[in-house]
């Protein structure tokens, strides 16, 4: 209605009715990108939710920790206390247990084998989101290119 309506009350010629146009069509898709498109997308940003889970769940103020074959900036950036990043092969220095982590089901399993107790305690759907491609847009084929992340605790 604006584009319609706006330009033709104001009434400019040419060049500068096409340019009131096109300013107003930027400023209504900006509107539409930022209120409805782009926070439906970050549920998909799953360090940022884990994260927000994580300071909701964490009273005791656990050691939180993931692994650096798949590191996470929105989970640091969102995360109320210092991310301790270990080996995926659960080698090397690890922070005393219990300890709160952030792995995907492939490290989460190798590190089971290996001794840890783990129990899960929330899966997140999880897609890069800088990187949307059209089998993501795609609601129909979405789920066969996230990949899921969990917030376990270790024992």
């Amino acid at each position: 209605i604006c584009l319609v309506v706006l330009p033709a009350a104001a009434e400019p010629a040419g060049l500068q009715k096409i340019m009131l146009r096109t300013v107003l069509a930027s400023f209504i898709v900006n509107i539409y990108l930022n209120t409805a498109f782009y926070p439906s997308l970050l549920k998909y940003q799953s360090g940022s939710e884990a994260a927000f889970f994580i300071n909701n769940y964490n009273r005791q103020i656990l050691p939180v920790a993931q692994t650096g074959d798949n590191y996470n900036f929105p989970l640091e950036f969102y995360l109320r206390q210092p991310l301790i990043t270990i080996d995926p092969n659960g080698k090397g220095s690890t922070p005393h247990k219990p300890v709160c982590g952030y792995f995907d089901a492939k490290v989460m399993d190798g590190l089971a084998n290996r001794g840890w107790h783990i129990q899960k305690l929330k899966s997140f759907d999880q897609y890069w989101i800088s990187r949307l491609k059209p089998a993501f847009l795609n609601y129909r084929t979405r789920g066969s290119v996230l990949n899921h992340a969990d917030v376990v605790l270790v024992h």
